[in-house]
């Protein structure tokens, strides 16, 4: 198995704890992470898991500067050190050890077939650029990895199961084109101090922002920003390598 290196990779850290804090259904997110007066490439995040824990967590791309100079433990530190004392984010209501590793994007992972075997979820590089998002494309890509070989077991139809990467990038190639781009783009911190400083605070751009970054659209049936959002995929299909 190979990584295409063209293609984003990202490194994360999170931790559970046990917080009287509580941001409701709502992931909060932070795209500045300052360790004293230094700004760190990266970003964090905080959101609420059952049994009244919060995940909490910092990770940054391989298209930012610094990459190979910052690790997710420091990333993770210098977060966790930035939120509210009484958020209670500290050893005393953490529920379990710092965990950290790779976040493989974009399907950057190939062959994702080989005879006897497809790959699914983050061995497929199934995560998206643009969020981190893995869960739900694991989920996915393991549900269309099942169809088809039931496809070739069960009707025998052997052959089928190789179009499984076919079938990834039929589904999955335009929106992650536009993540590689979006992943570049954040890299380069002189567009990120411009998108921190004039469109966070402008709700509509953030609004259509979510849509974009979660991947969450109806398609060119929906609204007007649904339909702005097919025509980026479709530029992104036609630009995608």
């Amino acid at each position: 198995m190979r990584r295409d290196t063209s293609r984003p990779l990202g490194i994360a850290a999170r931790r559970y704890y046990r917080s009287s804090y509580h941001p409701g259904p709502w992931f909060e997110s932070w795209l500045d992470l300052w360790e004293g007066d230094l700004l760190l490439p990266g970003y964090g995040w905080l959101f609420p898991v059952p049994e009244g824990r919060v995940n909490v967590g910092a990770g940054l791309l391989n298209t930012f500067r610094g990459f190979r100079d910052v690790s997710a433990q420091r990333l993770f530190d210098a977060f966790a050190a930035m939120l509210p004392p009484h958020w209670e984010i500290d050893e005393d209501h953490a529920d379990g050890p710092v965990r950290s590793g790779p976040l493989p994007m974009g399907l950057n992972r190939t062959p994702l077939a080989w005879p006897g075997l497809l790959l699914v979820g983050d061995a497929a590089g199934a995560v998206n650029p643009c969020n981190g998002e893995g869960i739900a494309y694991a989920i996915e890509t393991g549900e269309l990895a099942a169809e088809l070989v039931h496809e070739a077991l069960v009707k025998d139809r052997p052959g089928v199961a190789m179009l499984y990467p076919q079938v990834l990038r039929e589904r999955y190639a335009p929106y992650f084109a536009i993540g590689r781009g979006f992943a570049r783009l954040i890299g380069r911190p002189e567009v990120m101090g411009t998108a921190t400083r004039y469109l966070l605070p402008n709700e509509r751009v953030m609004r259509f922002a979510l849509r974009v970054l979660g991947n969450l659209s109806d398609g060119p049936d929906g609204d007007r920003q649904d339909r702005l959002f097919h025509v980026l995929q479709r530029v992104g299909a036609a630009l995608r390598p």
